[in-house]
Parts: C-alpha cells; structure tokens; sequence
C-alpha cells in the first residue's frame, strides 16, 4: 500500500476538512454565550465603560464634515486620544442603529478571522494539520479572547490584524520578498490605527532580521531592516501629519502622554504618600471636565501642548522616583499575566458592577486580603478563581514548552512580541484583557507542545528483519 493512503486512512482527522468545523465551534461558542450574556444583562452586558469613548468619534465621522476640517472629535475638540480605526469598525453599527447587534457581529467575523489566522500560523510553521487543530482549540476556550469577542472594544479587531501581521512576516521569514514585508508594514500599521498599542513594533524587525536571515548576505539583511521600520513609519504618516495640523500634537496619539501622566506619574504619587491610587487619579483630573477645573490657564491650550505637558510633568516624576516605578511596573506585568479575569466572567454573569471595579481598589491592601473578601463577596469566584488561574497556568506551561519547538527565529520572533506586549502593557492599573493579543500566540505554542507529546507516546513500529 502506499505510504500517504496509508497515512490518510489512519488520521482521517488530522486533514484540511476540520477546519470548517473549528470555526464553526468557535462560532457557537461564542454565539451561546452572548445568549446567555444577553438573557442576564441586556444589551448592557456588551458595553464598557471605555465603549463611549469610540463611539463619539464614529459618531463624527458620520455626521462631521472629517474631508473639510478634519473632524474626528470628542466632546467638540479634535479627538487625539482614540484613533480612527476602532471608531471607523463602529460606523455601521451607528449608521443603521442597531450598536450592540452589529458591531458584536463584527466581532464574531473577526474571532472565526483569527482562528482562521492561527490555523494558517500554525500549518506554516510546522507543517502538521494537527498541531494547527490544537492551537485552535486552545484559541477556541481561551478566556481573555472569548470574553473580549462580545464587548464592543478593540481588542478582538486588533488581534486579527496582529495575527495577520504575524502570519505575513513568518512567511517573509521564509521566504523574504518584497512584496510580503510591504503587506506586513501596511498590516502592522492598520492593527496600530486600530489600538496604538502595537506603535514601536516597527522597530522590532531591525533585530530581527539581523539575525535570523543568516543566509542573505549583510546588504540584503540591512535593506530589510532599514525598510521595514520605514514602510511602517509611512502608513502612520497621515494620522501624524493630522494631529500636528489640527491639534499641535506630533505624534500618532496622545495615549502615550496621558498614561505616563494618570497612570504612571499618579501611582508614584499615591505610593509615595501612601494615597489610594483612583483618588489621586480623580485629584488630578482623569476625568476631561474636572481636569480643566483644575488646569484653568490650559483651557486655550492645544491638545498637543496638553499632552507636552503630561509628558513633562510626568518624565521629572518618574525621574525622581525610578526604583518606585520600576517595582510599581513589574507588578503591573504580573497582572497583565497572571490576573485571571475574574470580575470579567463575574460581571458578564451580572453579579459584579459594570462600571467600576471594587477588586482594583481592594488589591492596594494586598493579593491575600483581595481573595479573601472576594470569596466572601462573590462566592461562585471560590469556584471560578481556581479554574481560570489553573487555565490560565496551563496554557502558559504548554506554551513555554512548545516554544522549545518552534524554529530558532520563530522563537525569538513570537518570545520577543509575548515580552513586548507585556512590558508596553504593564502600566499601573492593567488588566487581564491587555494579554490579547499574545495569548493566540501563547496557544499554537501550546499547540506545538501537545503534537509532539502525542507523537512521542505513539509506539514505533518495528518492521520485520528481511530474510
């Protein structure tokens, strides 16, 4: 018999045609639980607190005159804070009036989008439709990727655009043309104009492809490097060249300088003074109306003196105090990892508020003490805090363990993305939703490892001594 036929009798799994049928559970999985997020929240259980500030800007670029003045504003003021990809997403679902319906729907296109990505990841890297099958299945049950599907945030758009980024520049890594590192700048660049998170990733592939395209000459490699950061640098080129002409402010967005202000700056201060952090935040004016109250001569300033400002005020404070922030930082990492979001299932099952977060202000008093009111709150979180953290742990083993197996580049490629998005997010007050975009990656990872386990537990066939 030959070898293949063989093959394909045995694992008739293992092929192409369960694609459709993953997809399709990751789906249903998130279709059933939106019913059941509807049937105890209302269309309220899909809304963040962070929802209205996207929804203002889609609101003006359908009903402003954005190509005459450029108006993509909040509140009247040119909007630098949000940029204009999430709000762009939205748009339809404002248009026609029907939000929750079709943005959620929107979502939903794009996790079977992702799932579809990982598959293809997955299948490129290691040439096995069983490890591409894992790693979906890990995507499928993930929790950060499944509760984020249904809010309408930009955290489930950005990781189809991520994943796209990171299937087009595997690919490059394989095999580097032109045409693949254009197509992954201009990827990069939407996933950027979508959550600004990803802003300094340009710079990632410099060392990237340094090291690992060993087998093109030193011209080559340097081009590609040089190029990369450039073609990336030019599809936010527009959106600079905006702010700087409406608002004064040279750079991509403003989220860089407010956090450095109200987050990092403001934790300082609260540590220093032994201060709660939201109160320090609030006496400093997080909150637009209050924050011109206090900063009366501002009123006139432009957004991007503003933001100056922040950035100023903040640079002599953390200056001043490094060895603090960098304690008050690294704890921000380890909830960005470890935080198993649990107020997240907690609220969409309409036991924990919706706005607010109680568990956020009981952890200045320590992690024991947070569980321990928690538990007594919240009983049904003695039994999900232990679930998700053992979850959670899990995928991180496998994970680790899978990238062993990966190709030396594609190791460093997806370790290096994993402890960028960890540090770039671990400002104080993070939450678990912040690691969404890497837990995809954390999942073929996984993927990987549990392939290799399974073949390694298959008995070898001896063949019988020839005569």
């Amino acid at each position: 018999m030959h070898p293949s036929a063989s093959t394909t009798s045995l694992t008739p799994w293992y092929s192409k045609h369960s694609l459709p049928l993953l997809l399709l559970m990751v789906l249903l999985s998130r279709l059933v639980f939106a019913f059941i997020v509807w049937k105890i929240n209302g269309p309220s259980g899909f809304i963040s607190r962070d929802t209205d500030s996207y929804l203002q800007p889609a609101r003006s670029l359908l009903y402003g005159s954005f190509l005459a003045n450029g108006s993509f504003s909040l509140q009247g003021m040119p909007e630098t804070f949000r940029t204009p990809g999430y709000p762009l997403l939205l748009a339809p679902a404002v248009f026609f009036g029907h939000l929750v319906l079709i943005a959620v729907f929107e979502n939903l296109l794009f996790a079977i989008c992702s799932a579809w990505l990982l598959w293809q990841i997955a299948t490129e890297l290691m040439h096995d439709s069983r490890t591409a099958i894992w790693a979906v299945i890990f995507y499928c049950f993930e929790p950060i990727g499944f509760l984020n599907c249904l809010k309408l945030l930009t955290e489930t758009a950005f990781t189809t655009l991520f994943l796209a980024f990171v299937w087009i520049l595997v690919r490059f890594l394989r095999g580097p043309t032109y045409s693949k590192l254009g197509l992954a700048a201009l990827t990069l660049g939407a996933a950027t104009y979508v959550r600004p998170v990803s802003l300094y990733l340009g710079l990632f592939g410099v060392p990237l492809f340094f090291l690992f395209l060993r087998t093109l000459p030193w011209p080559k490699r340097i081009s590609w490097a040089a190029l990369f950061p450039v073609l990336f640098a030019l599809t936010l080129s527009p959106w600079i060249l905006r702010n700087s002409s409406v608002a004064g402010l040279n750079s991509f967005s403003s989220i860089p300088d407010s956090n450095l202000y109200f987050y990092a700056a403001a934790a300082v201060e609260a540590k220093l003074h032994h201060r709660n952090f939201a109160d320090v935040q609030k006496e400093w004016g997080i909150d637009p109306p209050y924050y011109f109250q206090i900063h009366e001569e501002q009123r006139a300033w432009s957004q991007g003196k503003i933001a100056r400002f922040w950035r100023r005020e903040a640079t002599k404070t953390l200056g001043a105090h490094l060895p603090t922030y960098s304690l008050l930082h690294a704890r921000g990492c380890a909830m960005v990892m470890f935080n198993p979001a649990i107020s997240e299932v907690l609220r969409d099952l309409g036991i924990y508020p919706n706005f607010g977060s109680p568990i956020s202000t009981k952890l200045e008093q320590g992690i024991l003490p947070t569980i321990g009111w928690l538990l007594q709150e919240y009983p049904l979180a003695a039994l999900l805090l232990p679930a998700l953290l053992i979850q959670l742990l899990l995928y991180y083993w496998l994970g680790f363990a899978g990238l062993r197996r990966l190709p030396p580049d594609t190791r460093a490629f997806f370790a290096g993305l994993i402890v960028y998005f960890i540090l770039i997010s671990g400002i104080p007050g993070s939450s678990a939703r912040y690691r969404a975009p890497f837990m995809p990656l954390i999942c073929i990872a996984a993927g990987v490892a549990v392939t290799q386990w399974r073949k390694s537990r298959k008995p070898v066939a001896i063949e019988p001594a020839m005569c």
